[in-house]
């Protein structure tokens, strides 16, 4: 074994430093295991990354998969603008969900929901609940909820986005799994 020499670093001078040594061994690694060995690692690592990318992937198909009877329903929480009713809502909303259809999302639903009786948070005065609603849309699945959202971004979906937000303000919306019974 042949010693090597570290760097001493900035601070050091030959008088005050003392020179770190490490030995490395000299003799000769035979070729044949060293690729054996390497093979074999690099197939263990492929495998490992295998396993765990198929688990990953099997857990987001799990979590977009929608089963059997049930919809990706999207509830937005809203309140009117000034000048504006929820019969303007409702027009615009008509013109969302025929575009949303026309790019692949033929089995939206949607529903504007107004106050018959309570609240939605439980402490909104009078004219509060009078300008509130809600909408409720649903899609039979993610790949239909996901073209709703492409539909939003194209020219028509942005001018029909833009209506919305001058007929109302949406304070929160939710994503969920829904059953009917």
């Amino acid at each position: 074994m042949s010693p090597i020499v570290t760097s001493r670093g900035p601070r050091c001078s030959q008088e005050r430093c003392l020179i770190k040594r490490r030995y490395v061994s000299r003799s000769r690694v035979n070729p044949a295991i060293s690729r054996s060995y390497l093979m074999r690692t690099l197939l263990v690592i492929v495998a490992l990354v295998s396993v765990v990318g198929a688990t990953g992937l099997e857990v987001a198909t799990q979590e977009t998969q929608i089963a059997e009877g049930e919809r990706i329903v999207e509830i937005w929480t809203c309140t009117l603008n000034e000048g504006h009713t929820i019969s303007d809502v409702g027009r615009i909303n008509e013109r969302w969900v025929e575009l949303v259809r026309s790019a692949g999302a033929t089995d939206t639903r949607s529903l504007v929901l107004s106050h018959l009786v309570g609240t939605i948070r439980g402490h909104e005065t009078e004219s509060d609940v009078s300008t509130s609603f809600l909408t409720l849309d649903s899609f039979p699945d993610v790949a239909s909820w996901v073209a709703s959202k492409r539909a939003e971004e194209t020219p028509e979906g942005q001018e029909i986005m833009s209506a919305f937000k001058q007929a109302n303000t949406c304070s929160a919306n939710t994503l969920y799994r829904g059953r009917q019974y």
